[in-house]
């Protein structure tokens, strides 16, 4: 996985599953740890009682738990809840001064597409559309939203909403100036798209799309359209799709590149294995 490839250990890592699969609370007990960080999707009174059973349950067996609530869950998503994540992070393994450095950095790399895109005028804002492989679309109470609006400048089309399943024909009548294809369940090439193949949905049945005959589809891979570690290089790939003139100085290739040898200190070898890794294929793989 993409995860395991910059962080090696968690190649041997005991899956005890989750929420959504199940945990195995005998085998987390046996593991011993000293805390469990919990990532919560909470987008229903369903979801919070699933998660508050499963927070119940840990804690009755000696386990502190800390929970991380998904940014989109807010009334007003934004990255900075992912950022007070990290320095959550950064106190519970005393390396605050570490974690502190590493938000700035993030956030040094998000000021470059701000900066290139906060002038635009209203009348100027690309009409884009976020698809989440296979068959949703990020609608506007989403984090992928506020990145949209709020860093790339641009605006959602999507509607209201956080993932809303489309179908072929409601995607062909939106009609974005940009489609920016998500990596939620694989990576999609956009060279995919152009050819009309089948990848969750009918390709060839969307070629009349704008997005699609004037090229300006941008594929970002599993961990990049998150609000994560990667997210300013996925909004960097976004931003020079979107607005390409802004941006035509920028070798975004090398950007990733230099990326993941600052941030987690790989070798050039290493990161292009990381950066492969981001275009998990998941379900797309047949």
């Amino acid at each position: 996985s993409f995860r395991s490839t910059v962080i090696a250990p968690l190649a041997d890592a005991v899956d005890v599953g989750s929420a959504w699969s199940g945990v195995n609370y005998e085998q987390l007990a046996a593991l011993q740890p000293d805390v469990v960080f919990l990532e919560a999707w909470v987008a229903s009174e369903e979801n919070r009682q699933m998660h508050a059973h499963e927070v119940d349950t840990i804690e009755a067996l000696g386990i502190p738990v800390i929970v991380f609530v998904s940014p989109s869950n807010f009334e007003e998503p934004d990255i900075v809840t992912a950022w007070e994540h990290i320095e959550v992070v950064g106190q519970v393994f005393d390396k605050e001064p570490e974690a502190q450095a590493l938000v700035a950095n993030l956030e040094e790399h998000l000021d470059v597409v701000r900066d290139r895109t906060r002038d635009i005028p209203e009348s100027e804002r690309a009409d884009v559309v976020m698809f989440a492989t296979v068959d949703n679309v990020m609608g506007e109470r989403s984090i992928q939203s506020y990145f949209l609006t709020e860093i790339l400048n641009a605006n959602n089309i999507a509607g209201p909403g956080t993932f809303i399943t489309v179908s072929e024909e409601q995607l062909l009548s939106m009609d974005p100036d940009v489609l920016v294809v998500l990596g939620h369940d694989g990576y999609l090439d956009p060279e995919l798209v152009y050819a009309g193949q089948r990848a969750g949905l009918n390709w060839a049945n969307l070629q009349s799309m704008r997005a699609i005959e004037e090229r300006r589809v941008v594929s970002v891979g599993y961990d990049e359209w998150r609000a994560t570690v990667e997210t300013p290089v996925g909004l960097l790939k976004m931003a020079s799709v979107i607005y390409p003139d802004r941006f035509d100085d920028i070798d975004v290739d090398a950007v990733e590149q230099e990326f993941y040898r600052e941030v987690y200190g790989l070798d050039d070898d290493a990161a292009a294995t990381a950066i492969d890794a981001q275009r998990y294929l998941g379900e797309l793989d047949d």
